[in-house]
């Protein structure tokens, strides 16, 4: 009994790291809408520096005391032209449900996008990694599409890192025009091969 009751706090322990706050309902109020609309919007650039992505967050209102989205989320693709001049390539929405622009990386030629999210609800989500084509869904990896194939310890919000479950630190990805990328899980890179 002594050594279960050693052990007990040692495994509650184990699985703080996988545990979340849970999210209580909260009263929407002017300072939710406030705080929410607050948040400023990124720039996002492509290594060579030609091209950046502007990402645009959501705006909220109150309407009747519930809290309403009045605009999605999205992101401008654009080419720095000589003289200052910018040129819009493309856009896409519904960028927040990406964990940070730093899992992102746009392509040189400006117009291939990929997402890297680690945190994913089974074996079988598809958003793992991400690649877009001028701003449209290219391809979308599931981790078991990565070679996870061992099931993905999860946290009580129901999501789990499926990365730290891989083989190799390395992922060979296709964008839809062929193009070969290397995701290095570890240090969350992405680069054209």
């Amino acid at each position: 009994m002594k050594r279960f009751a050693l052990a007990l706090p040692a495994l509650l322990l184990a699985d703080a790291a996988l545990s979340c706050t849970p999210v209580r309902p909260m009263a929407a109020t002017i300072d939710t809408v406030k705080t929410l609309n607050s948040r400023q919007s990124s720039i996002l650039t492509s290594p060579n520096q030609h091209f950046f992505l502007k990402l645009v967050p959501s705006k909220w209102a109150l309407e009747k005391g519930r809290l309403v989205k009045k605009r999605d989320s999205y992101g401008l693709a654009f080419e720095a032209m000589p003289f200052g001049q910018i040129k819009q390539l493309w856009s896409f929405k519904h960028w927040e449900g990406i964990k940070g622009k730093n899992r992102m990386y746009l392509a040189n030629s400006g117009l291939n996008l990929i997402t890297f999210n680690n945190t994913v609800r089974s074996n079988q989500d598809k958003s793992a990694v991400v690649t877009y084509y001028k701003g449209k869904v290219g391809k979308a990896y599931s981790p078991i599409d990565l070679g996870v194939t061992q099931p993905i310890r999860k946290s009580t919000c129901g999501t789990g890192l499926w990365a730290n479950s891989l083989l190799t630190t390395n992922l060979n990805i296709y964008t839809i025009n062929n193009v070969r990328w290397v995701v290095n899980t570890q240090n969350m890179t992405i680069k054209r091969i």
